[in-house]
């Protein structure tokens, strides 16, 4: 694959970080954690707002990767940023660095191991399905870290 350094290629990998070689998914995952520059006062809405726009967005302009290239190709990462950006929105993950760190790890073997219902959107061709497999991913990852958060508090 011919890389590609465009408006959309440049939106689809996460500012290109999908293209840094091996782990292109962990790239754009902690790649994606630069949101947090974001001061608190508005974060919770600026991030909000920024998931709910780069959903959309993200769409057909993976649909036109797909349509060029491949299905669900490796280096389109703003499927694992907007997973995490959502993993963000919880303050017991965002106040904690333990929790942080351990959400992302969970996500990142969430996302490469694919249980159902993951996988169910994993193997569905299109941009809604390939950013909905990092939405669920990241929602397991939230209940998982809530109920491991209630184990340890």
């Amino acid at each position: 694959m011919k890389r590609k350094y465009n408006l959309s290629y440049l939106f689809a990998t996460f500012f290109f970080s999908g293209y840094l070689p091996k782990m292109p998914g962990t790239w754009g995952t902690l790649s994606s954690l630069i949101i947090l520059l974001i001061p608190n006062n508005i974060f919770f809405i600026s991030i909000f707002t920024i998931i709910i726009l780069s959903f959309l967005i993200s769409i057909p302009i993976i649909n036109n990767i797909e349509n060029e290239d491949d299905f669900d190709p490796s280096y389109v990462v703003i499927d694992e940023a907007v997973g995490m950006w959502f993993i963000l929105l919880f303050d017991f993950i965002l106040n904690d660095l333990y929790f942080l760190i351990l959400s992302i790890i969970l996500f990142r073997i969430l996302d490469i191991w694919k249980p159902y219902p993951i996988s169910y959107f994993n193997n569905k061709k299109g941009g809604l399905f390939v950013m909905l497999d990092d939405l669920v991913a990241a929602l397991f990852t939230v209940v998982l870290i809530y109920f491991i958060s209630k184990l340890i508090y």
